[in-house]
């Protein structure tokens, strides 16, 4: 995570950056701006599950959401259910600290739950 927080803000400045210009100073900036676009996108999937009526949970120094019902989930953005028990043995959350989503379930449900996951972010 933090380092492809350094690639992009690199990038950023290699493509912004003129002759005659800080490189530090400018590299400041785009990881100052880099981070803050990440902190967007996590906020904003925290406030996607908030509005479809999940509660965040927060205690110990953690700040979770818990998706419960993996069924319920996928119906409610659009995944379809390759089998009947697929949810079956699911469970999942999503770190709101992090901005990441984690997940325990077998191996032949794990293209299940990532397609969940990518439902979640790009809904």
């Amino acid at each position: 995570m933090k380092k492809e927080i350094f690639k992009k803000a690199h990038n950023l400045t290699k493509g912004i950056i003129k002759k005659g210009d800080n490189y530090r100073a400018t590299f400041k900036l785009a990881l100052s701006f880099v981070y803050s676009q990440l902190k967007k996108s996590t906020n904003s999937i925290e406030e996607k599950l908030a509005s479809k009526g999940f509660k965040v949970w927060e205690n110990y120094g953690y700040r979770r959401i818990y998706l419960n019902n993996i069924e319920t989930i996928a119906n409610m953005f659009g995944v379809e259910m390759t089998f009947s028990r697929a949810a079956k043995g699911v469970t999942m959350y999503y770190d709101c600290q992090t901005g990441s989503f984690c997940y325990n379930c077998s191996s032949s449900r794990k293209s299940f739950v990532e397609s969940i996951i990518n439902a979640i972010k790009n809904n």
